[in-house]
């Protein structure tokens, strides 16, 4: 038996019982089979990127991500608010782009998620390598096996290379990324 690192998203596992028949026209007889849930995933599930403005090199684009955690993350600080362990969730965008803080407050949830957690938002804009690369700090952490949502704008490149038109969301904890998902980018107009 062997287990993956990744689990696939949905997982089930299923054993199937069959006859051995002896006949050439029919050598095996299906006779029963039963399904159950696999291993928990090590993935964020059902993640959506959802833009407003697809205009080229567009300023004004609140842009709504929502993603569900398998496994939580947490910021461990001492009794003085000194920080032991940071959990956190970084946002990848495609190269060109980039993201502007703080978080825009969400004027209606998408169904069944939550507002994301107060973090501190961080951009290093200083750096072209980096500044597609969205930092959320959390003060508090992310819980297991709940669905998230926050609004960001993000200033859209001046084009999109197919080859890497694609957003990731990974949640870190201690430094150690813990789980992520990457989602297809957006078409500019």
């Amino acid at each position: 038996l062997h287990v993956p690192f990744i689990t696939a998203e949905p997982n089930r596992w299923w054993v199937e019982q069959l006859r051995l028949m002896g006949r050439l026209d029919m050598p095996v007889e299906f006779i029963a089979s039963k399904g159950g849930a696999g291993f928990r995933t090590q993935r964020l599930v059902d993640v959506a990127v959802i833009p407003y403005n697809i205009v080229r090199e567009g300023w004004e684009n609140p842009t709504t991500m929502i993603f569900e955690t398998t496994t939580g993350v947490f910021t461990e600080t001492t009794p003085l608010g000194t920080v032991i362990s940071q959990a956190s969730l970084m946002v990848v965008a495609p190269p060109s782009f980039t993201f502007i803080c703080p978080l825009s407050p969400m004027q209606e949830l998408p169904p069944n998620t939550i507002p994301f957690p107060q973090s501190n938002c961080i951009i290093d804009h200083s750096n072209d390598a980096e500044k597609n690369k969205l930092n959320l700090l959390l003060y508090t952490g992310l819980e297991a096996d709940t669905k998230y949502a926050f609004l960001i704008d993000v200033v859209n490149g001046p084009y999109v290379n197919p080859t890497t038109n694609f957003f990731t969301l990974m949640t870190i904890d201690a430094g150690t990324p813990i789980e992520d998902a990457t989602v297809p980018g957006f078409a500019l107009a």
